[in-house]
């Protein structure tokens, strides 16, 4: 499943060399292993440099020569795709900028989407009401954006814009976040690297320079005094009607909180 999610990713913000060869979309997602190994003690000390940052960094240097190998194909070969690298080519984007932009893309795709969704997957067969849920969903929407009898499936889903991703599909993203509300609920750490204490909220508390803090995301994902049942799958837990977690802050942590929220959450 991950693959198949790997494979996908790339085909919307990536490149179809990869997506549309099953050997690269195997050993290249196998490249990008290294960069998720992170332990406590890299974080301790990041300017030690140890195994695993070597592998991170061999991992990334493998991951630049490989697409800008596409990028030169493409300019000798004149060959064009319709995905996302061949877009910044067209308007003439450094090679830099672009091998950039593909590989810190399919890196969220990799370590977080592709994660939550073959998850997401595995509650849906679980749920078979919620599964013939998202399935009318679909159907209304090539109803609503078809343009002959005839025309097929993927054409109408290819001809949707982004603000039609985000305004039709309210139910899969019910899913979504109740999905990442489970797989979500590990442990947050950051470290304060300015050069003072930083306090917590409206109390006294300090995060001293240099200090660490951690919060276990489970405390409010997995709250019973914010959501009902927490440890049911429930995603009509997320509609307006009921939009439980609203009245309380910072109730769902999987985007972030506060100033610094995930970019990515309207395209998601």
């Amino acid at each position: 499943m991950g693959y198949l999610m790997y494979q996908l990713t790339h085909r919307m913000v990536g490149t179809h060399d990869i997506a549309n060869d099953p050997e690269l979309v195997v050993s290249t997602r196998d490249i990008y292993k290294p960069l998720d190994h992170s332990s406590l003690f890299e974080i301790w000390f990041p300017l030690l440099p140890t195994l695993s940052k070597l592998r991170k960094a061999w991992a990334y240097t493998r991951l630049h020569w490989l697409v800008q190998g596409f990028i030169t194909d493409r300019r000798k070969t004149g060959r064009k795709e319709k995905d996302a690298m061949q877009m910044m080519m067209d308007q003439e984007f450094k090679d830099a900028v672009i091998t950039l932009a593909v590989i810190g893309a399919i890196l969220a795709g990799v370590l977080n989407t592709s994660i939550t969704a073959a998850w997401n997957v595995c509650y849906l067969a679980k749920c078979p009401i919620w599964r013939s849920k998202l399935r009318a969903e679909v159907d209304q929407v090539l109803v609503k954006y078809r343009r002959s009898p005839s025309e097929d499936v993927v054409e109408v889903l290819q001809r949707l814009k982004l603000k039609d991703w985000e305004r039709e599909f309210p139910l899969f993203e019910f899913t979504l976040k109740e999905t990442m509300r489970f797989v979500m609920a590990g442990q947050i750490v950051r470290k304060n690297i300015s050069n003072k204490g930083v306090a917590v909220g409206d109390t006294d508390f300090i995060i001293p320079q240099n200090s660490f803090a951690v919060y276990p995301v489970e405390d409010v994902h997995m709250d019973p005094t914010i959501y009902k049942n927490p440890l049911e799958w429930d995603p009509s837990r997320h509609d307006k009607n009921r939009a439980e977690g609203s009245k309380s802050p910072h109730s769902f942590l999987a985007w972030g909180s506060g100033n610094h929220t995930c970019r990515k959450y309207m395209v998601n």
